[in-house]
């Protein structure tokens, strides 16, 4: 006769500890060089692109500027101080957002914050003034309609890795949350 080893299942939720300094370096670096990169390479477009128009790969992607006095695809423009308050806004509400979240999900949203941010600071230090300067946007690709800025890429990418770490994040704690519902159930049980 064997004798069978009892196994006791005993899974904790997961706790978040409080967020440690440590915690805000990658995504502090992230945000700030996406702001540094995206006004750097806007002054560069403004000085560069001025007198010429080059594109690359058969004319795949086109560098030339546009100014932008709305939000994305133009949407907002003559309303400039509202896409500005909408900014302020959304990037308030990003960074209530990514307080209890995973490093994942802190860099997606602070990629997201710097892309804003970047685009923000344009709108508010350009040659026109706060509420009247348009953003520089001067990239664009033959198969999408808008011409954008590296602000805007790294804003929607952040948006999607932010999006995927909410998502697997919830997953997470929805499978933690029934693996120790269950342990208690087999302990209530004997």
């Amino acid at each position: 006769m064997q004798r069978q080893k009892e196994v006791q299942l005993s899974i904790e939720p997961v706790r978040r500890p409080r967020l440690a300094r440590s915690n805000w370096v990658w995504p502090l670096t992230a945000c700030l060089a996406t702001v540094g990169v995206d006004l750097g390479t806007t002054a560069w477009a403004t000085t560069y692109l001025r007198s010429q128009e080059p594109s690359f790969m058969g004319g795949v992607i086109r560098l030339h500027i546009v100014y932008n006095t709305g939000a994305a695809f133009g949407l907002g423009q003559g309303h400039e101080w509202l896409v500005e308050v909408g900014e302020v806004l959304i990037l308030t509400l990003l960074g209530f957002l990514v307080r209890n979240t995973t490093p994942f999900t802190r860099v997606g949203v602070a990629l997201a914050i710097g892309g804003g941010a970047g685009n923000l600071l344009v709108r508010l230090t350009g040659p026109d003034g706060p509420f009247n300067s348009p953003v520089v946007d001067w990239i664009h690709l033959s198969f999408y309609p808008a011409t954008f800025n590296l602000a805007d890429v790294a804003l929607r990418i952040g948006v999607v890795v932010a999006i995927l770490g909410f998502i697997f994040d919830n997953r997470h704690q929805r499978v933690s949350e029934r693996l120790r519902v269950l342990g208690s159930d087999r302990e209530g049980g004997e």
